[in-house]
């Protein structure tokens, strides 16, 4: 996250983040959040597409993606793949969690 006073205009890349401060400003703060690696993989069937909460962090199996530390975030799969296979249940930390559990601990941190 990138502060400045007045309205800044920021974009972000592989490289960091830029913004144009407006003229006349002569101050800028940068602040960072600790981040965590969200990885979700697939067991049995590769290519599985995983749906988030908060679209940034969907993906297809396998893949790994930064979050900031303390993100809550819901993963769908669909209940079958296109070869009939059938989700058996997530897997958060090394431990299974049987379907219709809440663990709440889907979240960085």
């Amino acid at each position: 996250m990138t502060s400045a006073s007045g309205s800044v205009a920021s974009s972000a890349s592989g490289d960091g983040v830029s913004f144009n401060m407006p003229a006349g400003d002569t101050t800028a703060v940068a602040t960072y959040i600790a981040a965590c690696t969200l990885t979700v993989q697939s067991s049995g069937v590769a290519g599985m597409g995983v749906t988030a909460s908060n679209s940034a962090y969907s993906g297809i199996t396998n893949y790994s993606k930064l979050i900031p530390q303390g993100t809550s975030l819901t993963l769908s799969v669909p209940a079958t793949d296109p070869n009939g296979y059938v989700f058996v249940h997530w897997t958060l930390n090394g431990v299974a969690t049987p379907l219709g559990t809440d663990r709440g601990a889907l979240r960085s941190g």
